[in-house]
């Protein structure tokens, strides 16, 4: 009887089936048995290889014990631990088409011709159905923020400041950044803390225009207010000055 041994072996081999039929069989591995959206993990070797390549970057973590709180994992992130992360994404829009998911190369195409009046942003794009544009410097993200609106394929184009907490969901959207003119406003009333307070009445003001800001164009003034479209809208603000001696 011969004897048989199982030794390890990297290459594929080659087995005839009872029918006649030839088959190659691939020797299993750890990967094997992975569920397909694993990623395999690279060996050490491997990443720093990539590292001294300049392919990659090494973060070095270290142990937190978390707090357990009803029978619950709670990680607790200060502003310090956000900070850098936060300064990271300052220059950064999300953006969303309501109602449609571009191809990156269209995109990047929207931003060649649209957005040619500052340098071209990082594109990052996420599965989830929005982009990330992140921009050389704040004065470019806020010129473009100013300079709205955008359509795409006359869809909306929707515009946000990224900011770290922010969770992507399109079936819960019931804010959404829009463009507001407010009508025979007072120039009087243009001052930064007053068209703050105005813009407030609707939503949480996030910006406006450069003729509002630069005061060039005096018959309206125009606000970026991020707005509830779930309640109904506000069709008339009253205005009261209160005179303090």
């Amino acid at each position: 009887m011969e004897k048989w041994q199982n030794k390890a072996t990297s290459t594929a081999t080659m087995v005839t089936l009872t029918n006649g039929q030839c088959q190659t069989l691939s020797p299993f591995t750890f990967s094997s048995f992975l569920l397909a959206n694993f990623q395999i993990i690279q060996e050490k070797e491997e990443l720093e290889d990539e590292i001294e390549k300049g392919e990659g970057k090494e973060i070095k973590l270290v142990y937190s014990p978390p707090n357990q709180r009803d029978e619950q994992m709670v990680v607790e992130l200060t502003t310090e631990d956000i900070k850098a992360a936060d300064e990271h994404w300052s220059t950064a829009l999300i953006v969303y088409v309501l109602g449609d998911t571009p191809y990156e190369k269209s995109m990047d195409n929207f931003v060649k011709n649209v957005w040619n009046f500052v340098k071209k942003s990082q594109i990052l794009y996420h599965n989830e159905g929005y982009y990330v544009f992140q921009f050389e410097t704040v004065g470019d993200r806020a010129e473009v923020l100013q300079k709205g609106l955008y359509t795409y394929h006359n869809k909306p184009f929707i515009l946000k400041p990224l900011v770290v907490n922010f969770v992507f969901d399109v079936e819960s959207i019931t804010t959404l950044p829009l463009w507001v003119n407010f009508h025979e406003l007072p120039v009087g009333y243009w001052s930064q803390e007053d068209l703050s307070k105005v813009a407030s009445a609707l939503g949480k003001p996030l910006n406006s225009d450069k003729y509002t800001l630069d005061m060039t164009r005096i018959y309206y003034a125009r606000f970026l207010i991020e707005m509830d479209i779930s309640h109904p809208m506000v069709d008339m603000i009253v205005i009261e000055t209160i005179w303090i001696n």
